[in-house]
């Protein structure tokens, strides 16, 4: 556990408020729970997951959890997994899951690109990661890359204010998934099946080598807007 000097020996100092505040969030929700605690409430998020991305659990082959926090939702689950996160290298001065069915791969940096190669996931999860990032457009493009043609992203976005830390990039709502669905299309995801709650966007993409995205975009904006009234 950490003393005095914790937040010295997390390097918190080192991090711009918004990353500094979501590493203290985590930190101090492992330290708050015990390992055990915190490892059955990832299991909960997991299972919170494929109640409304049911597909999901049916999942074969190799995924992606794009913004895994300091422990990916995917430990202890069948499913072979790469697990990235910006702040991975200071959540694992928190804790190492030791070995896992998940590898988690440090390097990566908020709308930078990711050590993978074009077309290497069959599937990917984006699980409110989308409201955290400075760079959300740059995000979704380089899940696409790095999903093969076929392969299906599941998405969540929050919409509720008062899961927001004080730092957070973007309170997102229906306007903004309305504004923002052409740069799914766009990239290429041509099935879009959201189920909508008053505090939560969820969503199932299907990536294909080539779509009419015009098309596919007002098509999906026409069933969203079906669904939200």
């Amino acid at each position: 556990e950490h003393g005095a000097s914790g937040k010295e020996e997390l390097g918190l100092g080192n991090l711009p408020p918004k990353e500094r505040e979501e590493l203290s969030f985590w930190t101090n929700g492992f330290h708050t729970n015990g390992t055990d605690g915190f490892r059955n409430g990832r299991r909960g998020t997991y299972q919170r997951t494929i109640r409304f991305l049911p597909e999901l659990a049916n999942e074969q082959g190799y995924g992606l959890d794009m913004g895994c926090g300091l422990i990916s939702m995917f430990e202890e689950t069948p499913l072979n997994i790469a697990a990235v996160d910006p702040l991975l290298e200071e959540y694992r001065a928190v804790y190492d899951p030791g070995d896992s069915n998940v590898e988690y791969v440090s390097g990566y940096v908020d709308g930078g690109m990711l050590c993978f190669d074009d077309a290497t996931f069959d599937f990917a999860a984006c699980v409110n990661v989308i409201d955290h990032t400075y760079y959300h457009k740059a995000v979704i493009q380089e899940i696409l890359r790095v999903l093969k043609p076929g392969g299906t992203l599941y998405f969540m976005v929050n919409f509720d204010p008062e899961l927001c830390l004080p730092h957070h990039v973007k309170l997102w709502n229906w306007s903004i998934v309305m504004e923002e669905l052409p740069i799914f299309m766009q990239s290429g995801l041509v099935r879009w099946e959201p189920m909508y709650d008053k505090y939560q966007f969820w969503g199932v993409f299907t990536h294909a080598e080539r779509v009419s995205a015009d098309v596919m975009v007002n098509a999906t904006i026409a069933q969203l807007q079906f669904i939200k009234d």
